[in-house]
């Protein structure tokens, strides 16, 4: 999927691929809409377990750039994406993890960047979640424009961006020090 993309996808070479007769890959899976799911599937069930992990460690936001920086993880994205345009499915499935990962990522940001006990309800509380919630599309987002960039053979502009996310992710580290 990554090498040609997913339309070389199919059940057929796939089951070539691994040496499998067709038919026991159509046996698991029916369509190659099924197959092309559960591989979503399983990969989001590694990338959200490998998420979890790097956002509880001492620097969250560090570990978001990180993970969004991977050109492997960024290439698969690619594609799903790409096929969401054609699959109502795939693109309700992707649509989904993404929100769900973008709630784990902001409310992990948000305490790190504001340490202490959440309230209930209070501006302070309202303004971490935003905060939050900004720095998880911004931070993933740029790291992965700089991933599908640097692919492509562009790079113009990514070390200026990538000092800014530096200095981003310092105001955030002396603002928690100061919190803390």
């Amino acid at each position: 999927m990554v090498e040609e993309g997913y339309a070389a996808v199919s059940t057929r070479r796939v089951a070539k691929e691994v040496g499998v007769a067709p038919a026991l890959v159509h046996y698991h899976f029916a369509t190659t809409e099924d197959l092309l799911m559960a591989l979503f599937r399983g990969l989001t069930e590694v990338s959200r377990a490998e998420t979890i992990a790097a956002l509880a460690g001492p620097d969250p936001l560090r570990a978001l750039w990180d993970l969004n920086s991977d050109p492997a993880g960024t290439a698969i994205i690619h594609e799903f994406m790409a096929l969401s345009n054609h699959r109502k499915e795939i693109r309700a499935e992707i649509a989904a993890y993404v929100e769900e990962m973008r709630v784990l990522q902001a409310e992990a940001l948000a305490a790190a960047a504001c340490p202490g006990d959440p309230g209930e309800g209070n501006e302070a509380d309202e303004a971490g979640r935003e905060l939050g919630m900004g720095l998880s599309v911004l931070v993933a987002g740029m790291a992965r424009s700089l991933v599908m960039e640097g692919g492509m053979g562009i790079t113009l502009g990514h070390v200026e961006a990538q000092k800014i996310i530096g200095l981003l992710m310092e105001t955030v580290r002396e603002k928690r020090a100061t919190l803390s």
